[in-house]
């Protein structure tokens, strides 16, 4: 693991030592819940940004991700239950 950034309270995302890979970890069950494999390019860093949406009923986040060079930037959206009982979280690329 090259580097990790907490999401919330229960979760945090690490990325692998190449950057291509983003993993979503719950810290109560010490396991890989959602991964994602970057063909955009590298990634050194996340930033978490956490935006409730009390309307679907759903934490939304917005994860930015900077290369090595720090030339690109990625952007990734993460939502999930408020709930937090289920880990059937989504990741997609913006």
């Amino acid at each position: 693991i090259h580097s990790i950034s907490w999401l919330d309270h229960r979760h945090f995302l690490s990325i692998d030592n190449d950057g291509q890979r983003i993993r979503t970890w719950n810290v109560n069950r010490k396991d890989n819940i959602n991964e994602l494999i970057c063909s955009q390019g590298s990634l050194q860093s996340l930033g978490v940004h956490a935006i409730s949406n009390d309307s679907n009923k759903r934490h939304e986040y917005l994860i930015i991700g900077t290369s090595k060079q720090q030339r690109d930037l990625l952007i990734f959206e993460y939502t999930q239950p408020f709930d937090g009982q289920n880990d059937s979280s989504n990741f997609s690329v913006c």
